[in-house]
């Protein structure tokens, strides 16, 4: 099975921080990532699919993951994403993966896009739907069959050790990216 598998190096997870600072990522356009100490590179063209963590707090456990397609046109989108907190899980998506519209799901339920349950709160306002748990909040503009992530992380989320591409981190444990056909 033909696979990808994209590594940022060297880490940048280490970093020490100010204990009530706030540190940003982010993924837009056909991706084009920023990590939380402001290294860029491009998953432009990247696999058919791929999904990969783009941050993770180490002391409350929140990740983001993001998902990447690609499109007709032979480029790679965010076209959908999820927060994790406490064993919940808000996801969305895009309608660049069949269907039409965007849509959120609640631990895989189809749920209003303004909400809040089990310690994840969303709202849509515009085009843009946010969401946010304990110190890491992410926010997803859409545009048509993609949209561009903004991820921040605040308090011992920012000052601590930090997971994920978004840290330009990699390990067995937590592959970057993954695809298969």
């Amino acid at each position: 099975t033909p696979g990808v598998m994209f590594v940022v190096s060297p880490p940048d997870a280490n970093k020490k921080r100010a204990a009530h600072s706030t540190i940003s990522c982010s993924s837009t356009g056909d991706p084009h990532v920023s990590t939380f100490t402001g290294r860029r590179f491009d998953f432009g063209h990247g696999p058919i699919f791929a999904h990969f963590k783009m941050s993770e707090c180490a002391c409350t456990g929140v990740a983001v993951w993001v998902t990447v397609w690609k499109q007709q046109w032979g480029i790679s989108v965010n076209g959908a994403g999820s927060i994790s907190s406490g064993g919940n899980i808000l996801g969305w998506q895009t309608s660049g993966f069949g269907g039409s519209g965007y849509r959120a799901f609640y631990n895989g339920a189809s749920v209003a896009l303004n909400g809040n349950s089990g310690g994840i709160s969303w709202s849509w306002s515009g085009n843009s739907l946010s969401a946010s748990a304990n110190g890491v909040s992410v926010r997803n503009d859409f545009a048509g069959v993609y949209f561009n992530m903004y991820i921040t992380h605040s308090g011992c989320c920012a000052a601590g050790t930090n997971g994920g591409i978004c840290a330009g981190q990699v390990t067995p444990e937590q592959p970057c990216i993954y695809a298969g056909w």
